[in-house]
């Protein structure tokens, strides 16, 4: 594609073909086309955003399986007939974490994302590198992308990946869709949410348009809406990087966010209602209520990390082990609701997500008494008739498993990295 000229009955695409170019004219012009982000160059709608993260990843043409990496029976039983590699696994550390993901090609793609301020850039830059950086953090998985690293497929880097835009909907029929218009990170595979989202938003404008309704209110609706989204998975990952090297607060925070997920966000893509405004004016009030709490929640978390030096070692949660999570994913594709039922059903989730902050706030409050002040005592808390157990997430450090109630949190981290325990 060579040129986009956007007109007023009509846009025209300039591309070249085997003939030579050409002239593609039509209503409307959806870019597609990724990064490049075609449009917001052109138009100058590209925005900054604090998320700074660094990533580099790479692909063998073999399985690495991960379930060879140990002989511990507990925990190769955790996950029976050694198919653990088949789902994508993450290795986490304070400011990184490290994807290893079986590709349907029958390769495995490996990839470095990390906080700048924690791990630069230029350590992750080139193959080399990264394996240099892999040994320090990562020696296990840096063992077994050496030995494949004589068929290494191919290698890239990408600084400061995230990316907001002004716009991403016009009235003037034109669209952005995945990352032509926005992207905040690969962890949750969010990328995926939008592409979905910005889909469904550029195909129902562009149907409605052609069947001569005045799309152009329905269009400022939605760019509000998609960017809003955006914004508000921003902050699951903006200064949340120091997070994933510890084992307590990464497993709530993983647990808060697939809850909020699962509650609102998915529940309201898969009953097909983002893009009934109608419908989303009607919750206005309950979704403003989810973004505070939501925003208030990563507040909470990056508090609890600083203060919490506790070493865990080994220690096991699963967010299925509690069945309220569990029930909340398995019901997404579930039967299409009317509008009274999904109201209704949105409420109980956003109470029972009220009751689940509190209680995770009460948890960090056994780490310090001042984080007690970051989630107000809901209107709705008197509703709540399910109690709310976090148990099966609470990890036990190891100054209380392993050296007794005399050894302090700092004394078992110190022992556990220098292998003591």
């Amino acid at each position: 594609m060579r040129e986009i000229d956007l007109g007023d009955a009509a846009h025209g695409v300039v591309v070249d073909t085997a003939d030579g170019a050409r002239t593609v004219t039509a209503r409307w012009v959806v870019d597609s086309s990724g990064r490049a982000g075609l449009l917001k160059r052109k138009l100058g709608l590209r925005r900054p955003v604090s998320h700074a993260a660094n990533a580099c990843w790479f692909r063998f043409p073999d399985r690495l399986k991960v379930d060879d990496w140990s002989d511990d029976p507990v925990w190769r039983a955790r996950v029976p007939e050694r198919q653990r590699w088949l789902s994508t696994n993450h290795l986490m550390g304070a400011g990184y974490w490290v994807w290893l993901i079986p590709l349907g090609s029958g390769s495995t793609s490996v990839g470095i994302v990390a906080d700048p301020a924690l791990h630069p850039f230029h350590r992750l830059s080139r193959f080399d590198r990264a394996i240099d950086w892999l040994r320090e953090f990562e020696p296990q998985c840096a063992d077994v992308v050496e030995t494949h690293a004589p068929q290494l497929e191919d290698f890239l880097a990408l600084q400061h990946f995230a990316h907001g835009c002004e716009r991403v909907f016009s009235p003037d029929r034109w669209a952005m869709t995945g990352e032509s218009g926005v992207f905040t990170d690969p962890f949750y595979s969010p990328g995926s949410d939008f592409i979905a989202i910005g889909n469904d938003f550029a195909t129902d404008l562009n149907t409605r348009d052609l069947r001569g309704e005045d799309v152009r209110e329905r269009a400022e609706i939605f760019n509000t809406l998609h960017l809003r989204l955006f914004d508000a998975f921003l902050k699951l990952y903006d200064g949340q990087y120091p997070l994933m090297g510890n084992p307590q607060v990464m497993t709530a925070k993983v647990a808060w966010d697939n809850a909020a997920y699962w509650s609102v966000t998915a529940l309201l893509f898969f009953q097909r209602r983002l893009r009934h405004p109608e419908f989303m004016a009607s919750i206005e009030p309950l979704m403003r209520r989810f973004f505070v709490l939501h925003a208030r929640m990563q507040q909470l978390f990056a508090a609890w990390g600083r203060a919490d030096d506790a070493a865990y070692g080994q220690a096991r949660a699963n967010v299925m082990d509690v069945d309220r999570l569990r029930q909340l994913q398995g019901s997404l594709d579930g039967p299409m609701m009317d509008d009274e039922a999904l109201r209704e059903r949105l409420e109980r989730n956003y109470v029972w997500l009220e009751s689940m902050a509190r209680a995770y706030q009460r948890l960090a409050g056994e780490y310090d008494p001042a984080l007690a002040r970051f989630i107000a005592r809901g209107h709705a808390e008197a509703r709540v008739t399910e109690r709310v157990d976090l148990e099966p997430l609470k990890l036990t450090p190891f100054s209380q498993v392993w050296l007794g109630a005399s050894c302090s949190r700092s004394q078992a981290r110190r022992a556990c990295e220098k292998g003591d325990i």
